[in-house]
């Protein structure tokens, strides 16, 4: 078949969770081996790895009428093609069930490197020859559904490649990736690599390491690519590369359609898509997006799963499912082969569903019309209050430098809340447990914790090096920033392991241990010195960013004030020319919630935290006793944000001798007035917060971690520190001088 002469342009098709080693099995089947067994190929298949999932790129027209003609041309001239290519499809998948279940009870272990090779070679062998004809099984009928004339003539092959495309998913499915990754585990065993990169290795690298002719220099190259994989990778053209994906189609003359849209612009509209299993009821129920199969676990009984794609690795929610939603699939997908099979209502192929819905909207789900119309699109849902553990408070914070502590936070789960009340974070329980248990392992561990300060000092040295490398440059480059700013990602988790989160544990453990007790004896000096750096990177009036934001603001000429409710990353795109309309700054300016890899904002972010907060307002002050000790006196309460950090000095002035500190934190910038206090009481912190290290020095009362004490307690009222009981009462309300 002969291609249009026409400029490609390339659009995302799937959504996955894929094993590079899968990614390159995929571009063989589409392009290689296609051509070999029927003639016909797509040009290119582009996999991009995002850090949390495999977006697979094609160009539009081969990808909307590539398989169809190719099909339509060989029924014409062989009217049995299709359930000859079925039958045969069939007998391979009856071969490599057998050959699957081998491998996937087979201990790799055991085998010598020259089986273990030889067994890899027939996976992949397998895999791409079988691939092409499963791969016109599954969208030769999805090409025809929208075409009623070509259905109805082709009805008898689209039942049948439906019916082989769910034995597949039965027999096969499931297990394909997972070899592919138990592959590339066992490989990088035997090269002493840690075996989580076992899904990012090439078909290959893992030919290389099971030859056995490996250096221990290529194997240390090969754990710097693996690191840099994790985080993104482009494959294209059959290889892997670190470029955009831009730049690669720029380089060839191709075209990228990207179809970004906006939560507020499908308010009050429908969102359509293909029927595949109907029922009578039209039903009505919460969302609940899952983005790849590590997020399952949000889904409760009774939910609506809103997803790009279901997977075999998904049947264990199924039972919970009130319907199905996805942005893919046809009705050989395997959505649609659940839903037919299990009877869940199911709407497939909407596009857009993943972009425009958000966790707890209320929608009605019409699966006969397939239609999915938006009920109540007012909230995000953040979870419940009691399943987290609050951590950090400002007054206020920019949206770039929430940015900047997600970038590492989302790793913990952490969700972060800002509205007219405040900037909140927190961490699920779940979490904060497992942080407590880390800590131990860190600070009980001498040259765990040696290895950490270097690594954090090595971090910081590196910080101030791109930092002057971009002050004292003409021009700003797109390269320097980007390493600027993951030295900052950088810093902000090698602090995280200061806060209480990772320290409390460890600090009531230190009796029992004495590397902890050595450890945490320089701590207290260790922190601040660290928090001093922390300040001068990115929270201080003149700090490193805010001189880096200078150079943006004048380069792209975009206010100071506007590039601080950008995103890190929405930073580094206006080098390629991408600027944020004045409306997403409005609603980011009012409000804004970061939960892991999800952002929201303007009046949906402030009913959610609205919803979130609700009912959750405690009259106690109440927190965990850091110095014994009882004292009254009048309260001074600090309490200031981040565009305002430098005010901390004004009020360190105004503290007098003798009074309460009350404040969210302590931190190296007020410990002047912490000289002057008889108490301190703060709502975050815990036994080695700041507050907590320098009251025990100074031999004051201290309660830490009351979460509320800010709001409770105003200067001026006169309190009782119980730090006995751990309580704060207000005895007398200071006197309104209005």
């Amino acid at each position: 078949m002969k291609k249009k002469s026409r400029k490609l342009c390339f659009v995302p098709i799937i959504f996955r969770d894929w094993s590079v080693i899968l990614c390159e099995i995929s571009h063989l089947m589409f392009t290689k081996e296609f051509k070999k067994q029927f003639q016909w190929r797509l040009t290119d298949a582009i996999y991009l790895w995002d850090g949390q999932k495999t977006i697979a790129y094609r160009d539009k027209g081969e990808q909307k009428r590539g398989i169809l003609e190719l099909v339509v041309s060989k029924v014409k001239k062989d009217k049995f093609f299709i359930a000859d290519l079925n039958k045969k499809a069939l007998e391979e998948v009856q071969e490599i069930d057998k050959f699957f279940n081998e491998l996937m009870i087979k201990k790799f272990s055991s085998l010598s490197k020259k089986n273990l090779s030889r067994k890899f070679d027939d996976y992949v062998a397998k895999m791409v020859t079988i691939g092409p004809k499963l791969l016109i099984i599954q969208f030769f009928p999805m090409q025809f559904e929208k075409d009623g004339n070509l259905e109805s003539k082709f009805r008898k092959e689209i039942d049948l490649c439906v019916e082989t495309r769910g034995k597949w998913d039965k027999i096969v499915g499931p297990a394909t990736d997972k070899l592919a990754i138990k592959f590339g585990t066992e490989a990088l065993k035997r090269i002493s690599i840690e075996k989580k990169f076992g899904k990012f290795l090439t078909i290959e690298e893992v030919k290389k390491v099971l030859s056995g002719k490996v250096s221990r220099g290529e194997v240390n190259n090969l754990n710097k690519k693996l690191q840099s994989r994790v985080k993104y990778y482009l494959l294209a053209g059959g290889k892997i590369w670190d470029v955009s994906l831009e730049d690669y189609l720029k380089k060839r003359d191709w075209e990228l359609e990207k179809q970004v849209i906006r939560r507020d612009s499908q308010k009050g509209k429908d969102i359509k898509g293909l029927t595949c299993f109907k029922t009578k009821k039209i039903l009505k129920g919460k969302i609940i997006i899952v983005q790849n199969k590590r997020e399952i676990r949000k889904i409760n009984e009774g939910d609506i799963l809103v997803t790009p794609a279901v997977t075999p690795e998904y049947s264990p929610i199924y039972s919970n499912l009130l319907a199905i939603i996805t942005d893919e699939g046809g009705i050989t997908s395997h959505a649609a082969i659940v839903a037919r099979e299990l009877g869940i209502p199911c709407i497939i192929g909407t596009k857009i569903a993943t972009q425009v819905l958000k966790d707890g909207d209320l929608v009605e789900v019409d699966a006969d019309e397939g239609v999915v119309r938006i009920l109540n699109q007012g909230t995000f849902y953040l979870g419940t209050l009691s399943d987290y553990q609050r951590m950090f408070k400002w007054k206020k914070q920019s949206f770039l430098i929430t940015s900047f502590f997600m970038e590492h936070y989302k790793l913990l789960k952490a969700l972060v809340t800002n509205n007219h009340e405040g900037w909140y974070s927190y961490i699920p329980k779940k979490i904060y447990k497992k942080t407590l248990e880390d800590g131990i392992l860190l600070y009980g561990n001498k040259n765990k914790f040696n290895k950490y300060k270097n690594d954090f000092d090595k971090n910081k040295r590196s910080t101030e090096k791109k930092y002057i490398k971009i002050n004292s440059s003409e021009h700003l480059l797109k390269t320097d920033i980007e390493k600027f700013f993951k030295t900052i990602v950088g810093n902000i988790k090698y602090y995280s392991k200061t806060e209480f989160i990772y320290t409390d544990k460890a600090y009531y453990a230190q009796s029992k241990n004495k590397t902890i007790k050595e450890n945490f004896r320089t701590f207290g000096d260790f922190k601040a010195q660290n928090r001093e750096f922390i300040n001068k990177n990115f929270l201080e009036k003149d700090s490193f960013l805010n001189s880096v934001l200078n150079k943006i603001s004048r380069e792209f000429n975009i206010k100071n004030k506007e590039l601080n409710f950008y995103g890190y990353k929405e930073i580094l795109e206006l080098f390629n020319e991408k600027k944020l309309n004045k409306t997403i700054i409005a609603d980011r300016e009012r409000s804004f919630v970061f939960r892991e890899n999800d952002t929201v904002d303007g009046q949906i972010a402030e009913k959610s935290i609205e919803i979130f907060l609700k009912n959750n307002k405690s009259e106690d002050v109440v927190g965990e006793t850091a110095v014994k000790g009882k004292i009254k006196a009048k309260a001074r309460i600090f309490y200031y944000g981040i565009d305002e950090f430098d005010a901390s000095k004004k009020i360190v002035e105004s503290m007098r001798d003798g009074e309460v500190l009350v404040a969210e934190t302590t931190s190296p910038e007020i410990m002047l007035a912490c000289n002057k206090a008889s108490a301190i009481v703060t709502n975050q912190g815990g036994m080695m917060s700041h507050a907590a290290i320098i009251s025990r020095e100074m031999k004051v009362p201290c309660i830490v971690g009351t979460g509320n004490a800010t709001e409770k307690i105003k200067t001026g009222d006169l309190v009782e520190v119980d730090a006995d009981e751990g309580v704060v009462r207000i005895i007398k309300r200071r006197k309104n001088t209005n």
